[in-house]
Formats: structure tokens, C-alpha cells, sequence
């Protein structure tokens, strides 16, 4: 039986001293707390990969359209060269700064508010099955495959939550 869930994102760890936690909830029902997480994880990516994503000025573009092999713009000197590997550790800064937000920036400045989006950041007033999710972005990192330690990937932390007779994530 598929249900709704709230992951619950905590930023830090002990010596940060950061206490900010943000509630997510999704419409959509998932199998588990772990097909939800990875979903959260895959929508924060989307929406990291649209603020980051490098932009070609025209004359860039022109340069690459006339010269398929060119590294460089004829006219401005710019690299063509986009580097396709998944900047990871940008990544987890960017979850991480949500933790900075206030409510008065969060949806200006950080993620655009749209209320048909699948993830909505909301309180935990009336949240339906939730989970905590803490160092959030090492967490996530980890659930898109991109772990920032080799030694400890996200099918370990699930197995060691399970392990743990627990509902909450930890990177730790």
C-alpha cells in the first residue's frame, strides 16, 4: 500500500549547532520512506540543476554551431567545453543553504514557489507519515548515488535504519 509522506530535513551536525529543520511533503504515495526520500532527493537535483545550469551566450552558441569541434568562442574567448560530471559537492551545498533560508527568502530567492510542484516545503501541523532526515545533505547526496564518503553509501544507511528498528535517516 502506497502512502503520502513528510521528510523532515535537518541540516548540521553537533558542532554546526544548527537546529533548522524543514518539513517537505509530497502528494504522490510511495512504497516506502526510502522511494520517498530518493524522490526528494531527485526533485532538490532538478531544482539545483535549474539554478546551476551554465548558460551559452549567442555568440558561444554561434562559435559551436559553426564549429562543432571548437573548444573556445571566436568572438568572446569563453570555453564550450561544459563539464557534464554532477558537481556534488555543490549539490550539498545547495540543500545545505536551505537550512539558512528564512520565510521571507526560501521562496524568492531559493526555490520558486509553485504549488503544483510534487515537493512542497510546509509545517508539520497534520504531516502525514513522517521521517526525519538528518545531515540532510550528505542524506540526499547519497540517495541520488553521489555518497560523499565511499564507505557509506544509501543502501548502507537504509540497512543500518533498519537495522535500528528506526524511521529516521542518518548520514552518521
Amino acid at each position: 500500500m502506497k502512502k503520502e509522506y513528510t521528510l523532515v530535513l535537518n541540516f548540521g551536525y553537533v558542532e554546526s549547532s544548527k537546529l533548522s529543520y524543514i518539513p517537505w511533503t509530497s502528494k504522490q504515495k510511495y512504497g516506502n520512506a526510502r522511494d520517498a526520500v530518493v524522490d526528494l532527493a531527485m526533485y532538490l537535483k532538478e531544482k539545483f540543476l535549474e539554478k546551476h545550469e551554465v548558460k551559452l551566450k549567442k555568440c558561444c552558441l554561434d562559435s559551436k554551431a559553426k564549429d562543432a569541434e571548437a573548444k573556445f568562442c571566436k568572438k568572446c574567448g569563453k570555453s564550450l567545453e561544459v563539464d557534464e560530471e554532477f558537481d556534488v559537492e555543490g549539490y550539498m551545498d545547495f540543500v545545505h543553504c536551505i537550512g539558512d533560508c528564512d520565510i521571507d527568502t526560501f521562496h524568492g530567492d531559493y526555490i520558486d514557489f509553485n504549488d503544483s510542484d510534487r515537493w512542497q516545503a510546509e509545517g508539520l501541523e497534520g504531516a502525514k507519515n513522517p521521517r526525519f532526515v538528518y545531515q540532510a545533505e550528505k542524506v540526499l547526496a547519497a540517495a541520488i548515488g553521489h555518497s560523499p564518503d565511499e564507505r557509506r553509501s544509501f543502501e548502507e544507511i537504509c540497512k543500518q535504519r533498519t537495522a535500528n528498528k528506526t524511521d529516521s535517516f542518518a548520514f552518521w
